[in-house]
């Protein structure tokens, strides 16, 4: 009789421990099926932030996971706008980054009254042998030393097309019109004419003086 009994309850307490161990497996694969599937949430709406920044982008950004935006570094080869190639610059330093337009130097006809833009001058000449305005004798960006032509400074008008008339060889179409730029602080230069301060000292743009001098 109470052997019977003992079976009895083996088979009881053996069916409860049964039941315990399907359930505590089904509710860790429950648990482990969520935390996969939240792992996945978590990653496509990474995904989707950093799509939404890159279709708000312009050609001189970057965006990471979180969908934030930052500069590219300058000098980065970007498409400005119209075609061509050009170079990423952030002008004021922190500015959102542009991509200013580059093109192969041209050599304008001579002008029997004054030097026209692309020819060879002499820096300080004048009369006949002076640049014809607005152009000023610098260096182009990346010219030998010692060589100057007549180049439109930071500001003057430009074109895509003829960005290698200006001084720094850059012509920012973002701006209407669009203007030559100018190097900014810290960056290579081979004349004051290239630089926003129009101070180049030893190959390097410094910031403008002050009215003290």
């Amino acid at each position: 009789m109470e052997e019977t009994r003992f079976d009895e309850m083996t088979k009881v307490l053996g069916s409860l421990k049964t039941r315990r161990l399907t359930l505590g497996g089904l509710l860790g694969g429950a648990l482990g099926t969520l935390g996969l599937a939240e792992s996945e949430a978590k990653k496509k709406k990474k995904k989707n932030k950093k799509k939404k920044c890159l279709k708000t982008a312009g050609p001189c950004q970057q965006c990471n996971k979180k969908g934030k935006k930052s500069n590219k570094a300058d000098g980065t080869a970007c498409t400005p706008p119209g075609g061509g190639n050009g170079q990423c610059v952030s002008n004021p330093p922190g500015a959102v980054s542009q991509c200013i337009a580059l093109s192969v130097p041209t050599t304008a006809a001579p002008s029997p009254t004054c030097v026209t833009a692309g020819n060879g001058c002499t820096q300080g000449a004048t009369g006949t042998a002076a640049c014809c305005s607005p152009t000023v004798c610098g260096r182009a960006f990346g010219a030998t030393a010692n060589t100057f032509n007549c180049c439109n400074g930071p500001g003057s008008v430009c074109s895509a097309a003829a960005a290698a008339d200006c001084c720094s060889e850059g012509c920012n179409t973002n701006t209407s019109p669009p203007t030559c730029a100018c190097k900014t602080t810290g960056t290579a230069c081979d004349d004051n004419s290239q630089c926003c301060s129009n101070r180049c000292l030893s190959g390097t743009c410094a910031a403008a003086q002050s009215a003290r001098g």
